[in-house]
């Protein structure tokens, strides 16, 4: 194998977050593979033989790979932006700037910090988005008792307040129970 598959194979792996080279086809591999069956088509312009050598495939799974990242990797995000990740750093190793002293090391702690910081903006826009739903559930139910409430003569209301104020002791009495 030559030595620059062997760095885009490494970068590869450390973007993407596994080792895809099990030999396998779930999915999950199948789509890594073709990442990098792509990348490393791109940035080598190497016989196909020659990358599928990588994985002792034949050339055949090589063509299969770049098209199903031609034809449904590329909707994956995830995927699209490992692609990019993969052949901006791989590119950024391989530019012969000396300006620009780039280590394999550094490259590759750029690309991982980029593929975390991803995943943590991700994480993050699931919880705010849970969030907003629960306050709009919140707001909604909110409006709801209001208006009932609202309805309610004063007895009715003196009940409510008193059973609402007993729920809410009863609740605490739980909660500290279950803290010990």
């Amino acid at each position: 194998m030559s030595q620059k598959l062997k760095e885009i194979l490494n970068i590869s792996k450390i973007i993407i977050g596994f080792d895809f080279s099990k030999k396998t086809r779930s999915p999950k591999y199948v789509a890594a593979r073709s990442v990098f069956f792509k990348a490393a088509r791109v940035l080598t312009n190497m016989p196909y033989q020659k990358i599928a050598d990588v994985f002792e495939k034949d050339h055949a799974t090589v063509i299969h790979g770049i098209k199903l990242f031609d034809n449904e990797t590329v909707h994956d995000p995830k995927m699209s932006m490992a692609y990019k990740d993969i052949t901006e750093s791989c590119i950024a190793l391989y530019d012969g700037n000396e300006e620009d002293i780039r280590t394999e090391n550094a490259i590759i702690t750029i690309a991982t910090l980029r593929s975390r910081n991803r995943f943590l903006t991700a994480k993050m826009d699931a919880q705010r988005i849970s969030y907003e739903r629960e306050i709009e559930s919140i707001k909604s139910k909110q409006i709801e008792i209001t208006t009932i409430y609202e309805q309610l003569d004063t007895e009715e209301k003196r009940r409510a307040l008193y059973n609402v104020r007993t729920i809410k002791k009863v609740s605490d009495k739980m909660k500290t129970q279950v803290l010990r």
